[in-house]
């Protein structure tokens, strides 16, 4: 089946994808610098803290399955476009919150926009591009997200207040809906003309389950993301109460997610060039963990790289197959 034709460029189509999937990480970072004022204002203890950090990414504990099933069914535009409005909805609603478990849901909203564009990002890539560029295209991706957190790392601590640097997250998220909203129609109607067979959701979980790789790269983003989320989360703030300036410790924070950027990059070349041994991307960012912080994001971005390239390319092989089953390793 030849390559659908796009109305709006495929460039413009693939920015957009892209600064929204800024939107969620920017304003889950911004959190970090702003630690301090935040335990001050609202009373918060470490573990508060800590909470109100991981809550973007509790929707996709329960919703990235569901997530992906639909943009299969239902196509990414309507999936990815209610998941930029709730992301839209608790970042303005997070500037008027007064109480803890507010700003927890809020939180908790602005993560469902990661959760569905990460559940679909290989799909909506392959849709655009050819499926031998995905894993570079999701570099470029990932480089943009990680991109979005060293910023809020490095800037946020420069806000006059809580509420100011709020604001500024909620203006991006709603430009990024209307972005996504307005533009976004070329890939639903490529998805509407597609020929895809239609599985039901047990026959997609037998599949995915079945995938020794997807088993490989969830437990390995399972352990990367938990060290994420402590280094992440706590950095800024601990080194605020050892006397280090606001600024001087987002600025460390964004070392981190430096070595994320760096890793946006290597990821894909390395993978063209190791096709027959994929699991060395993520092995070789993993060893860095132990070396350097900055070289200890690259294991992230690598993961993601692996499994958007991996995956779709399994699964497209399997539905050009002959019975629908996945083949063996």
């Amino acid at each position: 089946m030849g390559r659908k034709e796009h109305k709006i460029p495929v460039g413009i189509l693939f920015v957009v994808l892209c600064f929204c999937y800024m939107i969620p990480n920017y304003v889950q970072y911004q959190l970090s610098p702003l630690g301090p004022q935040l335990m001050e204002y609202y009373g918060l203890d470490l573990g508060n803290l800590s909470s109100l950090f991981s809550a973007p990414m509790i929707p996709a504990i329960f919703l990235s399955l569901a997530g992906g099933i639909l943009i299969d069914r239902l196509g990414p535009k309507n999936v990815i476009g209610i998941g930029l409005v709730l992301t839209a909805a608790g970042c303005v609603a997070r500037i008027f919150c007064n109480q803890y478990g507010q700003l927890f849901v809020c939180m908790m909203l602005t993560g469902v926009t990661a959760c569905f564009i990460t559940a679909g990002a290989g799909k909506i890539i392959s849709s655009i591009y050819q499926t031998e560029n995905i894993a570079a295209n999701m570099g470029i991706l990932m480089a943009f997200s990680t991109g979005a957190m060293t910023i809020a790392n490095l800037t946020t601590a420069y806000f006059s207040s809580v509420r100011t640097a709020f604001m500024l997250g909620a203006a991006i998220a709603c430009i990024g809906a209307v972005l996504w909203i307005g533009l976004m129609k070329n890939l639903e109607s490529e998805h509407d003309a597609s020929e895809e067979k239609k599985e039901s959701m047990a026959e997609c979980l037998k599949h995915a389950l079945k995938e020794r790789g997807v088993w490989l790269t969830a437990f390995s983003l399972f352990f990367i993301m938990a060290a994420n989320v402590v280094i992440s989360s706590f950095l800024p703030t601990a080194l605020a109460g050892r006397g280090v300036a606001a600024g001087t410790a987002g600025t460390m924070a964004a070392c981190y997610t430096m070595g994320n950027l760096l890793g946006c990059f290597a990821a894909p070349a390395t993978i063209k060039k190791s096709e027959e041994d994929l699991n060395s991307v993520c092995g070789s960012g993993s060893c860095g963990d132990c070396v350097c912080m900055e070289d200890s994001g690259c294991s992230y971005a690598g993961s993601m790289s692996v499994s958007d390239r991996y995956i779709p390319r399994r699964y497209d092989s399997d539905s050009d197959g002959n019975s629908g089953t996945t083949s063996e390793n």
